[in-house]
């Protein structure tokens, strides 16, 4: 089975259910300062990276070698022109590939129609989903008698009823062409960008409600956090003060992004000065947080990456993070277990246990995609200096 077809099961209208497919389009352009920033970070991460023996390894290497060659090629290279197509073009490019679509998900979905179908239902199962959450959308009970009809929303209404209860946009910031999703007139929605409007919520909703402060009064920081969709909605939330941690490569794509998605927000790249306590988007390296060269965050947040690290990289993660922040939150899936790992661990449960500092608040099923699991934890280690 498919997994459209694991998700039609439990939302059988879906198989009826009229969806237009839609492609984005690149409606901003990256200035030349911006291009010269970015190409000028990731050199420094790259020397940095090599000078302090960083040693990766996992499925991230395997995607950093296999799909990636041609964007370093251009970073390295620095010329603009190419390096701005490129980027601007990144869902239909192989460094897109397993986190904004990517070359070969593309060719898969414009060769088959069934394939093109199913990635639509999978979006439209996260758009239920985050109206399930907000109350939008009832939750179908099994139990309930089978005469009883589902009627399934219209598209284009529970988007917008959506985008009127949260104040945000659920569709993709148009920087990027020829990312394919559910189509809602001119816009496109995505899963991702379902999944960042609703991840954005819960750590506003999270931080307001334990500790009574506004996203402005708070650091949050995001471990690998793709191009930048759920720092763009916190950002639209009022979150001033962000971290984002991830390769050198995606850090260049990260700073495109949000350098036109939030045109108001100060950004600092690696190797620029930046005021720690000012309202500011902090753009670092994987091996910069890893050595705690970081300031210490209100809450932490990671989705869909922790189970696709190797082991021994999954635990320095943690033992970071738990000296790092106050709170994590993290949305993952527990199948795919990291590489050597044994059958009975390498999911949260197994290696966040006493005497390990992160002690876990809450466990459930995640509202907005399904298979994932929302998990909360406060940190009882010191604060790193």
């Amino acid at each position: 089975m498919t997994p459209s077809d694991l998700i039609q099961a439990r939302r059988p209208w879906l198989r009826d259910l009229p969806l237009q497919a839609g492609q984005t389009r690149a409606r901003t352009t990256a200035g030349d300062a911006i291009l010269d920033r970015l190409v000028q970070a990731y050199r420094l991460a790259s020397a940095a990276e090599r000078d302090r023996g960083v040693v990766r390894d996992g499925p991230w290497t395997r995607i950093r070698t296999q799909h990636m060659g041609e964007l370093i090629a251009l970073l390295t290279a620095g010329r603009r022109e190419p390096l701005a197509e490129y980027l601007r073009e990144l869902p239909t490019r192989p460094a897109g590939h397993g986190f904004f679509q990517g070359r070969l998900t593309l060719d898969g979905i414009t060769r088959d129609r069934q394939q093109e179908r199913g990635r639509l239902v999978w979006t439209m199962d996260a758009v239920c989903g985050l109206a399930e959450s907000l109350g939008l959308l009832g939750v179908v009970c099994p139990e309930a008698p089978p005469t009883i009809p589902v009627a399934p929303p219209a598209v284009a209404d529970l988007v917008a009823r959506i985008e009127q209860a949260t104040g945000l946009p659920l569709t993709v910031p148009e920087v990027f062409a020829g990312l394919h999703g559910v189509a809602v007139g001119e816009r496109v929605v995505h899963v991702r960008s379902a999944c960042a409007v609703y991840a954005a919520l819960r750590i506003r909703d999270w931080l307001a409600g334990r500790e009574g402060r506004p996203l402005a009064d708070c650091r949050i920081c995001e471990i690998g956090p793709g191009v930048g969709l759920v720092p763009a909605a916190l950002a639209a939330l009022g979150a001033r003060r962000m971290l984002l941690v991830d390769l050198p490569e995606l850090n260049a794509i990260q700073a495109y992004f949000l350098a036109q998605a939030l045109p108001g927000h100060a950004l600092s790249l690696f190797g620029e000065p930046f005021d720690a306590d000012g309202p500011t988007v902090r753009i670092v390296p994987d091996f910069e947080f890893l050595a705690g060269d970081v300031p210490h965050c209100d809450l932490i947040f990671n989705q869909d990456s922790l189970p696709e690290i190797d082991l021994d990289g999954v635990g320095r993660y943690l033992d970071r993070i738990a000296r790092t922040t106050t709170y994590f939150l993290s949305i993952n899936q527990e199948t795919r277990v990291p590489v050597g790992t044994p059958l009975d661990g390498g999911f949260l449960p197994s290696l966040v246990r006493p005497p390990h500092p992160l002690r876990r608040l809450e466990r459930m099923p995640a509202w907005c995609r399904a298979g994932y699991l929302e998990e909360l934890f406060v940190s009882e280690a010191p604060r790193t200096p």
